[in-house]
């Protein structure tokens, strides 16, 4: 019966050098995978629950919000102070919380200077720890009709690396709703705009259609 040859040291060396690299390559796309999924999966949840504090200051603030339709001469600021009424605001956590150092920037990794649009000036922090910011700065990218200003919730509230697209993700406030940025833009569009080279402020819609940057 003739005799099997074995593996050579180095064959088996070759092969373990082949199964290492691969798992180097693959395994880090797969943690990013997963991060981005719980990341997705948290921007979902959470604007579930702030469109729906939305519609329920809506309703039961009819008459305000009535006003700011005709564009009564009612600041941003106060209506932005009025929908926390209906949101779980961590009081606790407020007083002892600092924003002064707070930055975010874009996808892409462009900072956002003080006069730029996406600059957040007001802030608040929820009880399962989002960090909501707001901008009366309405010149955004939005459609026609005028909203009243720009809401930012950063899921991994102020400890963060606060990049729009990843943690943090934009809504535009109008009088009768709440919508994310890019709502009526393009499938193309929102995923030019949700990728590495792009902003990110569109991913706000984007992730809510259940695609992914990877797709």
């Amino acid at each position: 019966m003739k005799r099997k040859d074995a593996f050579s040291l180095t064959e088996i060396l070759i092969l373990i050098f082949a199964i290492v690299f691969i798992a180097l390559i693959v395994l880090p796309m797969k943690v990013i995978d997963i991060n981005q999924a719980e990341r997705i999966a948290t921007w979902k949840s959470i604007y579930s629950e702030l469109d729906y504090s939305y519609k329920v200051m809506l309703q039961k603030d009819a008459n305000l919000v009535n006003l700011y339709k005709n564009r009564g001469n009612f600041s941003g600021e106060l209506f932005f102070d009025n929908f926390l009424k209906y949101c779980n605001v961590d009081k606790k956590k407020m007083l002892a919380a600092n924003f002064k150092n707070y930055k975010h920037s874009f996808l892409n990794g462009k900072s956002i200077k003080k006069v730029s649009n996406y600059h957040a000036d007001k802030f608040v922090l929820l009880k399962n720890g989002t960090l909501l910011a707001f901008s009366g700065n309405t010149s955004a990218d939005t459609k026609n009709d005028e909203p009243i200003g720009i809401l930012y919730a950063d899921i991994n509230g102020v400890n963060s690396k606060n990049i729009i697209g990843k943690d943090v993700f934009i809504m535009v406030m109008y009088p009768d709703r709440l919508e994310p940025m890019g709502a009526n833009s393009s499938l193309q569009d929102l995923k030019e705009d949700c990728s590495p080279v792009g902003s990110g402020l569109k991913c706000s819609a984007y992730y809510l259609t259940g695609r992914r940057i990877l797709d």
